[in-house]
């Protein structure tokens, strides 16, 4: 029999009947000798009243039910367990959803025990109060000033407080539709507890379980409250550089594990505290930090107390009594009241800047060597998250990044240990940096960017009134492969870009300083054209900053400069030989003879040589003729052809160029200097032409040869030699020395043998492969910057 879904006893069946007067029966029936008994559990008016009061009908109804079960019972029957449950369609379930509207009730903590003897001379002894840096008149005014706030400083877990709920009421879980869930406890056999215990505590050690309430079902249906915390590093930076702080920790601020926890406090939390944010204080979940303005005022007053901390004191007497009209308490062990030092959210803010803790750069300099990729990403990510600090960080770390490639093997050799170990020491020698300031009596700031073929490195400084410059941050690129192909203006123009979109948010919206070392980016984003190009989307992005484009030399440049700047490898190099480069470009002249108005110049990079001719037209078929029969015929087939981007680049002229094997290369844009040989040789060129032809200007096509012949026969300065001497191993002979003897023409009106004029020939040759040696090195010298030479090797 079943009454309620309860099994009874075996061979005995319960049915109960509601008759036509509103009564109810109930028949215990057996079902082998068919003997039965039959009572009525309840009458009309109580059955009709039974759920209204279901109190006094439940106790009516199993009084009559346990009658009944005694008048049958007194028949000997076999009694023995039944298993007969009601069928599925005859139960009655809840409904399985959750309720639109709930509350749940909260167990608050009432009549925490609060006493005015909380703060005795050993507790509030026991208080951080200064870090050496307070005079004792000052110690003993803070503690004098703690004291009314006894109520809010906990110093065990019975003195914890709780928020009260005038201020903020408990807080509700907003949920999605979810069908509600329940989980049986699970059991265990009694003699292994100790064992389960070990295990269990050995799984919370390795962070396998955690402890506490598990809310993770909860978090899959609740609505996810989309607000986040403070940024970390924005957060510690406000700290930097001020006098004095105090520090203070709310004890059980929130519950761990759900989702909406830090959200739902950082509400709470702003609400309190809203009208000291953030001038006077900042909050960072849980943990509050009050500060003072930049400048020190070091004046006493009477009772010797300095003013910086006394404005301190003041303010956080007022903070600590608006925790205390919460009902809110702070953690007193955890509390640094008037230190010149505090660590924040993982760094160490003083007056002289920020810079990383020590237990991390200890972590750093024990991470063991990496052993796959997993391990190798955990450290870079690491380090990364402290290359503000580290100077050059992405050239340093390029052989690592290398690594994580998809096309490259994990092979961990001699330049990966090298970079590892370096990152490690710098991180050790990490500067202090200071923090921006963007007061209206603030200097300036000036960002200085450059780029190499690696990566991009910038560094923001702040200008002092004595004009020595504070370093803020450090920030580096690391080019990508695709991006290490660009030419090296349009890497300067992305490192800028780069290097502004991290500096974003320090610069966006003030006026600054844009340093570069590469002269025709000036040029490039002063007037940008080619509006498809990518170039332009960059220049876009970067005129959304208010700034002033300044040159500045490269060996001016030490910080951002420090990618290009480093020691570079040992490379093989083309030996430098006549007529392998000559450049080429076109000069405007005064219209002469035949409508000649164009002066095309061809010159060669090593000894100087020129070759000149006057043109009508300055197209392409004019400068391929000019190339070809003044150039290929005359020195043969050159090694490379330098060029501006003007007509030179005209798709006829490219054809020819892939024809006869020819390469070119193309001079980077508003940088003259670039095709600096050809550029500076048209100054003495054009001036001694039109020197010669003051009188009639229109005849300087026909002067030219002459002109030409004596730059060809005049030694350059960077040279000490002829281009003549240089090209035919001899000098030139001019018209003077057939009249006066010389040792150029000595040997003309002698009589030689064949042997001996070969034996002054071979002199003369050997000779010449010497000079142009030693014409070589100086060249080289005298074209690299000062800062190159030290620091590269080239074979």
């Amino acid at each position: 029999m079943s009454i309620n879904g309860r099994p009874w006893e075996r061979k005995s069946r319960a049915s109960k009947d509601i008759r036509e007067d509103g009564a109810l029966w109930y028949t215990i029936k057996d079902s082998e000798t068919g003997a039965s008994t039959t009572f009525c559990a309840l009458g009309k008016e109580e059955n009709r009243d039974f759920p209204k009061n279901y109190k006094k009908g439940s106790f009516t109804l199993f009084n009559r039910i346990e009658a009944g079960w005694n008048a049958i019972s007194k028949t000997e029957y076999v009694t023995e367990v039944s298993t007969r449950y009601k069928k599925i369609g005859e139960k009655i379930n809840p409904v399985p959803h959750a309720l639109p509207k709930y509350s749940s009730g909260t167990n608050h903590k009432t009549n925490v025990p609060i006493t005015d003897e909380k703060l005795i001379e050993e507790r509030i002894n026991s208080l951080k109060i200064g870090n050496g840096n307070l005079l004792n008149t000052e110690i003993e005014y803070f503690k004098k000033c703690l004291k009314p706030l006894n109520d809010v400083l906990a110093f065990s877990d019975d003195e914890v407080g709780l928020l009260k709920q005038e201020f903020e009421p408990p807080i509700k879980a907003y949920t999605v539709p979810h069908i509600p869930w329940s989980h049986k406890p699970y059991p265990s056999p009694k003699g292994l507890w100790d064992q389960i215990k070990s295990l269990i505590k050995k799984k919370m050690d390795q962070g396998i379980l955690e402890p506490g309430r598990n809310v993770r079902l909860v978090n899959e249906v609740t609505i996810k409250n989309p607000s986040v915390p403070p940024i970390a590093e924005e957060f510690f930076e406000d700290f930097a550089g001020r006098p004095i702080y105090t520090t203070f920790d709310l004890i059980n601020g929130l519950p761990m594990g759900w989702s909406n926890s830090v959200q739902e406090f950082k509400r709470v939390m702003y609400k309190i505290f809203f009208k000291y944010l953030p001038k006077k204080m900042r909050l960072f979940i849980y943990d509050g930090c009050i500060k003072r303005f930049l400048d020190k005022d070091e004046r006493e007053n009477n009772s010797r107390i300095r003013n910086f901390v006394l404005n301190l004191i003041e303010d956080a007497v007022e903070i600590l009594t608006a925790i205390k009209r919460t009902g809110m308490t702070i953690n007193a062990s955890k509390c640094n009241f008037g230190v010149s030092k505090v660590e924040i959210v993982g760094f160490i803010c003083s007056e002289e800047g920020k810079y990383p803790t020590e237990n991390k750069i200890q972590k750093i300099l024990s991470w063991p060597k990496p052993n796959n990729l997993k391990e190798l990403r955990g450290f870079l990510g690491l380090t990364s998250f402290y290359r503000v600090w580290i100077q050059n960080y992405s050239d340093i770390a390029d052989p690592l990044y290398k690594l994580l490639r998809k096309d490259k093997s994990y092979e961990w050799d001699k330049n990966q240990n090298l970079a590892f170990e370096k990152l490690k020491k710098k991180v050790t020698e990490a500067p202090v940096l200071k923090a921006p300031t963007y007061t209206e009596n603030s200097e300036r700031l000036i960002l200085t960017v450059d780029a190499s073929p690696v990566g991009a490195g910038g560094v923001l400084h702040q200008e002092k009134e004595n004009g020595e410059r504070m370093t803020c941050r450090f920030e580096s690129y690391c080019f990508k492969e695709r991006e290490r192909r660009y030419s090296q203006i349009k890497r300067e123009l992305f490192a800028m870009m780069k290097t502004l979109k991290k500096m974003r948010m320090y610069l966006y919206g003030v006026k600054f300083l844009l340093e570069t070392d590469c002269r025709p980016l000036i040029g490039l984003i002063n007037k940008p054209d080619l509006p498809k190009d990518v170039s332009f989307r960059w220049i876009c992005y970067i005129f959304q900053f208010d700034f002033d484009l300044s040159h500045i030399s490269g060996s001016d440049n030490l910080v951002a400069d420090a990618l290009a700047r480093i020691q570079e490898p040992l490379f093989h190099t083309h030996i430098s030989t006549i007529f392998g480069k000559f450049a080429i470009d076109l000069v405007l002249m005064h219209a002469g003879v035949g409508k000649k108005k164009y002066l095309i110049v061809a010159r060669d990079d090593l000894s100087g040589c020129v070759e000149a001719k006057a043109l009508s037209n300055n197209d392409a078929d004019s400068v391929w003729k000019f190339i070809f029969e003044d150039i290929l015929c005359r020195f043969g087939v050159v090694g490379k052809l330098v060029a501006d981007r003007g007509e030179l680049t005209a798709n006829m002229i490219k054809n020819i160029y892939e024809k006869y094997g020819l390469k070119i290369a193309f001079t980077t844009s508003y940088h003259l200097q670039s095709n600096g040989i050809v550029e500076r040789g048209h100054g003495p060129l054009v001036a001694s032409l039109s020197k010669y032809c003051v009188e009639n200007p229109y005849f300087w096509p026909q002067k030219l040869h002459l002109a030409l012949w004596a730059d060809r026969i005049t030694a350059k300065r960077t040279t000490g030699e002829a281009p003549y001497k240089l090209v035919y191993g001899q000098d030139c002979v001019p018209p003077i020395e057939l009249d006066i003897e010389s040792w150029s023409t000595s040997f003309w009106k002698s009589e030689m043998t064949t042997q001996e004029l070969l034996e002054y020939r071979i002199k003369k040759l050997d000779k010449k492969q010497e000079i142009i040696s030693q014409v070589s090195t100086k060249l080289k010298k005298s074209r690299k910057k000062k800062r190159f030479t030290s620091t590269r090797n080239i074979l």
